[in-house]
Formats: structure tokens, sequence, C-alpha cells
């Protein structure tokens, strides 16, 4: 087995470990689901699904958007993704069969593609408008017959979204308390290995930023914005207390396991499940250490915490939010930026121009090849593309492994449950419910649930025996059009290495400086200017993880995916142990009564942090000599 061979095998195994936790909760998802089931039943009902189907598309299209919102910016985003939805429609179904539903269909993808990166809503508008233009193009109407259509998809939308409206306060306290809740399960991840797993160590930072981006977007009542931040901060505590356990400590297989069933017992309570649900006793950690102190502390915090976010009459926790105060970060105004992301030449809009180029090639193939409902092929392009090679490569794999699936599970279900109208409206509710719950989750169950989805809509008012196998052939076609686009742009991950090394190098070569000064003098270095390491730190981690997966899955050498791999290797061992020491200075300073323990604990730790920092060293000088060996090669080269 070679490097590479190896290496690639890591990067799925690291694909499957990071993959995020679904953001949806079941009550959500009920609601959601509801509402495009009541129009099939209606459909049924009044005899006539080809006209109520297109009240499921609308619903199930607002029902995609996730998001914890104050009232008025939530009936904003609602009102803004009704009206484009509704536009949408009406000018697709014109124009459907023409060519100029390439040049709008171009046109859309080209705005799609290059504001995706805005913000989730942003994103999830723009699949909204460019899947259903895609859609009703693919499925023209006589001029007559569109005002019912659109009359119909509008019905759907605002029904959905005067239901989430009415819903508004639950949902948007179950979102946050989901996503505290997949915070925990991030750090139970971490328990299942002897030492601290690279992979799991990212998916804890990368959570820690989802809820705080939560917070920041929420607009709770004051008190219970007080409690919500209380509950965040000790999840980070908690956070900082496992690794410096881990770290210092080596926690045999049993103590990981009872902290592990202690974090999910928190993260069940968060989710809202019933107060009976394993409620037996847990098993004991051994105690050893002013770490294992800490983290004991750390744990009966984070259950107070939790517990007050229920009993009104519980005392909240007071105790200020440590590290992230990035939630108080404000954003730049979503209009500017949207502005500033179509204009040519900036750095997404060339992911704009490979969308317009690749969804209207799809949507002309359309034109030329008429196949009724041909929806399928663009469709496929819009969800395979992404800005670079390797999310390129995944996503289609993904997109496969799931169509395929929904394509196969269909008539299988089909032949089983037989194609009655209440047959087919049972395997919706199961399709329906997946593709909500995993939409923002796992990309392979949401391909499955969405193509399923679609599939049996266009099924139920075009029942044809020809149609999945159609189906098949589009999704091969549009997954080698996404990539055939994008080998002609190209999005290479090996461009920003470099600069993304260096940014690593120096925030971790910082903190590591700030840890050895306040280690040997405590007034030296304040609790904010640690913070701020642990912030930037973790920040250029984060960014580097991505771009290291896309340079090992990138064809050629050139982007050195094997010195690249050993760097992020050693920046990840050189965060946790960072990570353990800080806790251990300003975490548990002064609060053992043991201070050996204590000073040993310390001493430990930045004797780790010196043999890890000796081997991130050691591999930022190898990527580097490599990257300048392969220049000196290129410049060899006979022009």
């Amino acid at each position: 087995m070679t490097e590479r061979t190896w290496l690639l095998r890591e990067v799925l195994r690291r694909v499957i470990a990071v993959a995020p936790l679904p953001p949806a909760t079941w009550p959500s998802v009920a609601r959601r689901v509801l509402v495009v089931v009541a129009f099939f039943v209606l459909g049924i009902a009044i005899g006539d699904l080809s006209v109520t189907i297109a009240a499921c598309f609308g619903a199930l299209q607002v029902g995609l958007v996730e998001a914890a919102l104050p009232f008025r910016r939530l009936a904003r985003l609602l009102l803004a993704l009704s009206v484009v939805c509704i536009v949408t429609v009406t000018v697709a179904m014109l124009i459907g069969g023409t060519w100029w539903a390439v040049v709008g269909i171009a046109a859309l993808a080209y705005v799609f593609g290059a504001s995706a990166g805005i913000s989730a809503n942003a994103m999830t508008i723009g699949i909204s408008s460019l899947a259903l233009a895609v859609i009703f193009t693919g499925a023209p109407r006589p001029a007559d017959q569109v005002p019912a259509v659109t009359g119909w998809v509008a019905l759907g939308v605002v029904t959905q979204a005067l239901c989430w409206l009415i819903l508004w306060k639950p949902e948007r306290r179950w979102f946050v308390r989901r996503a505290i809740a997949n915070k925990l399960r991030a750090d139970a991840q971490m328990l299942r290995a002897a030492t601290i797993d690279i992979p799991s160590l990212v998916r804890a930072h990368a959570a820690s930023d989802t809820v705080a981006s939560v917070l920041r977007s929420a607009g709770f009542p004051a008190d219970q914005e007080r409690r919500l931040r209380s509950a965040f901060s000790a999840t980070i505590v908690a956070t900082r207390a496992v690794i410096a356990w881990m770290t210092l400590e080596r926690p045999g297989e049993h103590d990981r396991i009872a902290v592990g069933l202690r974090l999910e017992r928190e993260a069940y309570r968060l989710d809202g499940w019933p107060p009976g649900r394993g409620n037996g006793a847990l098993p004991s950690t051994h105690d050893s250490g002013a770490t294992a102190e800490g983290l004991a502390a750390a744990l009966d915090r984070l259950h107070r915490t939790i517990t007050s976010l229920d009993d009104v009459d519980a005392a909240a926790d007071e105790a200020p939010l440590t590290g992230p105060a990035r939630i108080a970060e404000s954003a730049p105004a979503q209009g500017t930026r949207f502005v500033a992301a179509l204009r040519p030449g900036s750095g997404t809009s060339l992911h704009g121009l490979r969308m317009a180029i690749g969804v209207g090639i799809a949507e002309a193939i359309t034109v030329l090849m008429p196949m009724g409902h041909s929806f399928w092929l663009p469709l496929t392009v819009m969800f395979v593309l992404r800005p670079d090679w390797s999310f390129t490569l995944v996503r289609g794999v993904n997109r496969l492994v799931g169509n395929f699936t929904a394509v196969a599970a269909l008539p299988a279900l089909l032949l089983i449950l037989g194609t009655s109208q209440w047959a087919m409206l049972a395997i919706l509710i199961v399709l329906a419910a997946v593709t909500f719950r995993w939409f923002f989750g796992n990309y392979v169950i949401a391909s499955f649930g969405l193509a399923g989805t679609i599939l049996l809509l266009d099924f139920a008012t075009n029942p044809v025996d020809d149609v999945f196998a159609a189906r098949f052939v589009a999704t091969v076609v549009g997954a080698l059009i996404a990539i055939l686009v994008l080998l002609a742009i190209p999005g290479w991950s090996r461009s920003v290495a470099p600069a993304q090394v260096e940014a690593l190098v120096m925030a971790l070569t910082r903190w590591r400086s700030d840890v050895m000064r306040r280690s040997e003098d405590r007034g030296s270095v304040d609790d904010s200017a640690l913070d701020a390491d642990v912030a930037e730190s973790r920040r250029a981690l984060i960014q580097l993880e991505p771009t290291v997966t896309g340079v090992l899955l990138e064809p050629g050498h050139r982007g050195r995916p094997v010195e690249l791999a050993m760097v992020f290797a050693s920046g990840a061992r050189e965060l946790a142990a960072l990570t353990a020491t800080t806790y251990a200075l300003f975490t548990l300073e002064g609060s053992s009564a043991d201070q050996s323990g204590e000073g040993r604990d310390s001493l430990a730790a930045q004797a780790h942090i010196g043999s890890i920092a000796a081997d991130l060293d050691r591999s930022v000088t190898a990527y580097r000599d490599a990257i300048a060996a392969g220049l000196g090669d290129e410049r060899q080269l006979p022009q």
C-alpha cells in the first residue's frame, strides 16, 4: 500500500467520523412533514394529485430552511423566500422547454453559486429557488394553467411558513438546545479513543463555532439568553477539561466511558427526552490528580446550567463566558455581502461562473433532448458542483450513493407495498422525515431522502416504469458534467495550503510562548490573551482541515499531500496539548488542594508540548522543503 493510498483511506475515515450531527429536532421535523403530507392527502381526497403535488414541492422547499432568529427577522426571511419561490415557479413554467429557460437558469445558477457562502439561509434560499426553477422548467404548462399551479405552490409555501411562525418560539428554543446537545455529543466522541483523536478534536471545536453562531443570531430575551450562554460556557469548560484529563491523566476505558455517558445524558436532557430516559446510576470515574478534580467540577457545573434551562426557579450559573467571546461578533450586513459576492472578479464569482456553465449545459441538454420531467440532470449538477475539486468529488460520490439507493429502494418499496396512493403516502412520510432531519447532516442520507421524495412526487403524477432508469442515467451524467466543469475551471486547495500552514504555525507558536510565560509568572499573561490564542489557533486548524482533505484528493503531487497531512496531524496534537495546559494553568490555579499535583500536571503538560512542538517543526520544515523542491523542478522545465 502506497503512502497516498493509505492517506486516501484516512481521508474517507475522517469524512465519516466528522459528518455533522443533524441540527433539526424531531418535533420540528414532524411539523414540516405534516404540512407536506397534508397536501398529498388533500390530493387523494379531491382525486387530483397532479395539482396538490405543486403545493407539496413548495412546502418541501420552505421546510429545508434551518434558522434560529427573532420573530421579525424570521418573518422577513420567510417572506423573501416565499416571494422568490413563487416568482421563480411562475417564470419557470412560462419559459420551460425553450432556450430562455437555459439563459434564465444559468443566470440563477450564477447568483446561487456566488452567494451560497454568505450564510446558511442565503444558501437555502438559493437552493430553493434554483431547484424549483429546474423542476418546473422540466414540466412546462400551457399559459392558462400557470396561475392554478402557481397558486398551489404559493399555498404550500405560505402554509409551511405560517406553521413555522406559529411555532416560532418553541422551534427557536429546540434549535439552540439541539446545537448545544450536538456540541456535547462531539465532546463524547473524543472519549471513544485512548488518546485525543484528530477528527473528533476538530469536530468538537467546529461544534463550538456552530453554537456561537446560533446564539449570535437567535435574539433571546435577556434572562433566557444568559442561561443559554452559561450552558454553552459550561460545555466549553467541559471540552477543555476532557482534553486536559485525557492528555495528562491517560484514563482507562472504564473512566472514559463513564464520562462519555454523563455527556450523553446531558445531551439527551437538552434534546428534551423524558426525564426517565437513562436515569440509572452511571459508573463512577477514578479520581486522580488536579485535572480529574477539574473534570468532575466541570461536569457538575454543566449539569447545573442545563437544569437552569428547564427550571426557571433554579439560579442560573453566573460564571463568566469562557472563551467564546466571538458570540458578540457582529457580522457584515447580508445585503452588502450579497452584492459583493456577485461582483465579477470576486473570490466567489468564479464558483458562480462554474455553476452557470454546468447547470446551463445540463439544461441545454434537456432542451435538445426532451425526456419528459427532465429536471433531474441539471438538479444533479446543482447539488454536486462545489467550489473546489475535492468536495465536488466527495459530493459527487455521496450523491451517487444516495441517489442510486433511492432509485433502487423506491421501486422495491412500491413493488412490496403496491402503487396505491395510500402506499405512496406511507413512503412519503418516511422519506420526507429523513430529508428534513438530515438535510444539514449526513449528505448521503440527505441525498437519499431528498432524491426519494422528489422521485416519489414525480412518480405520483407521472407513473411510468422508465422514470427510475432515467433518473439513474441523469445522476451519472450530471455528476460527470460537474466534474468536467471543475476540471475546465479548476479550484485547487493546494494553492491556499502554504498560507494556511504559516497561519497555523504562527498562532500555535504565539500560544506556546504565552503558556510558557504564564507558567513562570502568572501575572505576565492574562486569561483574555490565552483565550485569544485558543480562538486563533483552533480557527487556523479548522480552516486547514478541509484543505488537507482537498489536497489529498487532487491529482498530482504538487500540493505535497503527505507532508501537508503530517503538518495537520502535528498541529492538531499540539492544539490538544496546549488546550490541556491552558486549562491547567488558568482553570485549576488555586482550585486544587493538592498544589503539588497541579504543579506536576503543569510540568507534564509543558514537557508534552515541547515534544509535540518539535514534531510540528519537523513536519513544517519537510513541507516547506517539498514545496521549494517542487517549485525548483517547475522552473527547470523547458518553456
